[in-house]
């Protein structure tokens, strides 16, 4: 069964479920009042608030492309959604945003649980209330536990997995490495061990190099380590172009090792696309993270209109970019494709 929904297929099922298509904001109005019983459904023009929860800064590249899913679901559908998350990853500050956003009024959320162990049975105390939720970005290991509707994102392991395999099987690297960004994050722990366990089944030997999100003197210091102690090293994922994927190309032409190394750092910016174009990048990936934004408002709006959501795990990657395909990437994103 497929998992590939379009926001066509959004707005069709809404016109075919309610006989008219909400396609536009609405001013902004007084929250509804909170219905907790989960069999109840509101009229399909009714304006409500949708939150959605991120573990951290909204305002990071990565993280504005979820916001611009939220805004644009929020507009199709006509209902009110906020895109919120604490400056830093902080369960005890996510903790209360969501809170907040239940206070409010906000009718459903959606919730990104990095820490599970924090976050997973604050969700499942709203959703026991009958306040529908989505899991998004990370947390797929415990959104059924959450009592959420679905989960919409990637699945870090076996994301590991894909882009060892990638480097190993597509490009015939003999010492992968990869980047890890944010050490103590659950998904990035498990991507990390999903690559480690598949080069390791492959008896290919493999390097974990450890990078900080927060500054990019400490990434360019400890990637430039990793070289210099083994300039064997002949491929590099993990991390995030918004970071690592802009430091990693000076670092390794100052070495003279651009040419030997695989480049396939995770999760594109429109820059890192421009470095496959020129040939200085292998490939990337995409969550497709606008979708964990669109899917979020839309799943949630259909199950508080009209009682029905999709469920289950919903995969929006890793999709692979490269030299193939990279051309109608940009020409999307030039013409305001949806994708990054």
């Amino acid at each position: 069964m497929s998992n590939n929904f379009s926001r066509r297929w959004f707005l069709h099922s809404a016109v075919a479920t309610s006989g008219a298509a909400i396609l536009s904001s609405c001013a902004p109005q007084a929250p509804a009042v909170q219905d907790t019983a989960p069999s109840q459904a509101v009229a399909a023009t009714e304006e409500f608030l949708i939150s959605v929860i991120s573990h951290n800064d909204v305002t990071n590249p990565y993280q504005l492309v979820i916001g611009n899913g939220v805004a644009a679901a929020a507009k199709d559908f006509g209902v009110r959604a906020e895109y919120i998350g604490p400056p830093k990853m902080d369960a005890i500050a996510q903790i209360a945003l969501i809170d907040g956003a239940i206070a409010k009024g906000a009718k459903g959320i959606s919730v990104a649980i990095a820490d599970v162990d924090a976050l997973t049975p604050v969700v499942k105390k709203y959703t026991d209330q009958g306040i529908p939720a989505v899991v998004h970005q990370t947390g797929v290991a415990v959104w059924q536990e959450s009592g959420a509707l679905c989960y919409i994102g990637g699945d870090s392991y076996p994301d590991g997995q894909r882009v060892a395999q990638v480097l190993i099987e597509d490009y015939g690297c003999k010492n992968p490495a990869i980047v890890m960004h944010v050490p103590g994050e659950k998904a990035i722990e498990e991507r990390d061990a999903g690559f480690m366990d598949y080069c390791k089944a492959k008896g290919v030997p493999a390097t974990e190099i450890f990078t900080t999100v927060a500054s990019s003197e400490e990434s360019a210091a400890a990637m430039k380590a990793a070289f210099l102690k083994d300039p064997t090293i002949d491929g590099l994922t993990g991390s995030w172009c918004g970071i690592d994927g802009a430091l990693i190309v000076p670092i390794l032409e100052e070495l003279k090792l651009l040419d030997k190394v695989v480049l396939g750092i995770m999760d594109y910016t429109p820059e890192y696309l421009q470095l496959i174009k020129e040939g200085k990048a292998a490939w990337t990936t995409s969550l497709q993270q606008w979708t964990n934004g669109y899917y979020s408002v839309a799943f949630l709006v259909n199950k508080i209109r009209y009682g029905v959501s999709p469920v289950g795990k919903i995969l929006t990657g890793p999709f692979i970019i490269d030299k193939t395909n990279v051309d109608k990437v940009l020409a999307g994103l030039k013409t305001g494709s949806g994708s990054y």
